[in-house]
């Protein structure tokens, strides 16, 4: 005899899977962890290695542009500065103008106020003395007062060789002239450098009293040195980190500023470490190559800093072509060191601990894992059962399944697909048992051919309200001319409404009178109505409330002769309620005519 194999449950096999890949996990994990540690201990090294450079490279960045950025922000606020003070000073200059005018003009003649005008501004100075005021008349030209060179004074023509001056002045009496004030720049020459010209920027006003200009000017280039001193004593006292430091050179690679003030005015080039490389010397070339940046590092020695240090340092170059100079943010990584050792000995730690806690917790959760297998197994199988059940008794029994005993999804589906057979199943049988209904119906009027009229439509009424499973209904007779309906049933299910049965009946009403019959008279076709409408919930011919009504009017020979109509069903009316009526009227009216 041969054996059947021997199989697997459905509901077992999450069981024996999760033992299988726990116990395969188990055992490659084994064999991986030693050979994964030894991995995961280098990397970490190098990874702690790497975050620390990355970090002191970002961190002696930052400082170098946050220096640069420095410098960027006092340029541009130094020249709105320069713009604002020489606009106040020539304020102050017509207000003084315009004092000594006001005081003195009837006693003194215009000349000798004029004179006494330009000997008042004429010593007047600020910005270390680099400020100063000129002053010329607008229709004459002539130049009255000129601070800083006295050789432009009393001058309405210029030779050739001082055609630039002559220009200058020409464009300041056309800004009067257009605007009555405004601001002016161009390029000038100073009194100690003859044949050079420096930017210059200057503010002047129209004074009416002496048809004059007013003007206060600045060469820009003695701001920008008085700014550059200011730069170079805040850089100097910048500090950051433990022991970070910024300091910067020219291009030709004198030091202009560093912490060490012995090192300022040496070439950068001839700073060195302890193995007499020139850290300086490739910071030089780092600020002359294309890219102007770059990070050195060296050994601390050779009177950079504290010489009484031995330390590591990693420095950032940075070249800013503007001024021609260079900036070098440095700082000390023995704290990395010091760091990498410290996290040798905490990861060597921790990993031993992990171990340990990683070989506790995995023995916890394959014993949970296993637990949690061997539920939902029992779930499984507990779902199969239901179904197995279920499937066994449907057809006889139709009983639909409680969703509340399924846990998984799956089993979800299948019981909406059950119970939608099932309930197709009772609606089908429900559509048999009616036909079969209208058909006992139709044989048994075939037999009533001794009762009279009334009785068989009291019985088609009866059976169409049980067919359609509604509360009550009626059957109307209609007219040959088409003009009156005459209710000639009435049946209810309801106890209470049967006294007011016969209230209606043998009633003729004219079609537009009649109600809901008339309605369905003279739309020519089925009425189904599945809403309820407060305002229509007393209809004739009932005498209760209706929230959904059927009727349905019978034709021979293209006139309407029978009018049925139901009320009130479990369910909305559909065309089957209305192909079940029009079969049982067609064959009432059809007995009618056979017995007529």
């Amino acid at each position: 005899m041969r054996l059947k194999p021997r199989r697997i449950s459905l509901s077992s096999s999450p069981f024996y899977a999760s033992a299988a890949v726990v116990i395969s996990l188990g055992v490659f994990m084994a064999i991986f962890w030693a050979f994964n540690e030894y991995e995961a201990y280098t990397e970490s090294i190098e990874n702690i290695r790497q975050s620390y450079d990355a970090r002191y490279r970002e961190r002696v960045r930052e400082e170098v542009e946050k220096a640069i950025g420095f410098v960027e922000y006092r340029r541009s606020q130094a020249e709105q500065r320069i713009e604002d003070e020489i606009r106040d000073r020539v304020q102050s200059a017509y207000s003084i103008a315009s004092h000594m005018f006001s005081r003195h003009k009837d006693e003194m003649p215009e000349e000798e106020l004029k004179d006494l005008v330009i000997e008042v501004l004429r010593p007047i100075r600020w910005s270390d003395g680099r400020g100063y005021y000129f002053a010329g008349g607008v229709s004459s030209g002539i130049v009255d007062l000129y601070g800083d060179d006295p050789f432009y004074e009393g001058k309405s023509r210029f030779s050739p060789e001082l055609q630039l001056v002559r220009d200058k002045f020409s464009d300041i009496t056309e800004i009067v002239r257009e605007k009555g004030a405004g601001m002016y720049r161009y390029n000038w020459t100073k009194p100690e450098a003859v044949g050079r010209v420096y930017p210059k920027i200057s503010f002047v006003k129209y004074f009416e009293p002496f048809d004059w200009y007013i003007g206060a000017g600045i060469y820009l280039d003695d701001i920008e040195k008085v700014l550059q001193e200011d730069v170079l004593a805040r850089i100097r006292n910048i500090r950051f980190g433990r022991d970070g430091e910024i300091f910067g050179f020219r291009f030709d690679g004198t030091i202009i500023s560093h912490p060490n003030e012995r090192l300022i005015g040496r070439s950068i080039s001839t700073l060195g470490d302890e193995q007499k490389k020139s850290y300086g010397y490739r910071m030089l070339q780092i600020s002359t190559s294309p890219e102007a940046q770059g990070f050195v590092s060296f050994a601390e020695s050779d009177g950079f800093g504290d010489s009484s240090k031995n330390s590591t340092m990693l420095s950032f170059v940075k070249a800013y072509d503007s001024w021609k100079w260079v900036f070098v943010a440095a700082m000390s990584m023995d704290e990395m060191e010091k760091a990498i050792e410290k996290e040798r000995m905490t990861y060597l730690r921790i990993n031993f601990e992990n171990i340990t806690l990683f070989i506790t917790l995995f023995i916890i959760a394959v014993s949970l894992m296993m637990l949690f297998a061997y539920f939902y197994s029992l779930r499984i199988r507990q779902g199969i059962s239901l179904f197995t059940d279920f499937f066994r008794k449907a057809v006889d029994e139709k009983n639909r399944i409680d969703d509340t005993h399924l846990a998984f999804t799956e089993f979800q589906d299948l019981r909406f697909l059950a119970n939608q057979m099932v309930d197709d199943l009772a609606q089908k049988e429900l559509l048999i048992r009616r036909d079969e209904l209208r058909l006992d119906t139709l044989l048994q009027l075939g037999m009533m051919d001794d009762q009279c009229f009334q009785d068989k439509y009291d019985f088609i009424l009866e059976r169409i309200v049980k067919i359609t499973r509604s509360e009550g209904g009626y059957l109307a007779l209609v007219n040959t001319l088409q003009t009156h309906v005459n209710i000639y049933s009435r049946y209810e299910t309801h106890p209470a409404v049967a006294p007011l049965l016969h209230e209606v009946l043998g009633i003729s009403l004219p079609v537009k009178n009649a109600g809901l019959p008339g309605a369905a008279m003279l739309e020519g076709k089925a009425v189904i109505c599945n809403g309820h409408n407060p305002e229509t919930e007393q209809i004739f011919p009932y005498s209760t409330a209706v929230a959904r009504h059927l009727d349905v009017p019978i034709f021979n020979s293209g006139k309407i002769v029978l009018i049925a109509g139901v009320y009130n069903n479990t369910s909305d009316y559909d065309n089957t309620d209305v192909r079940q009526i029009t079969m049982l009227l067609e064959g009432l009216w059809l007995h009618v005519l056979k017995m007529c």
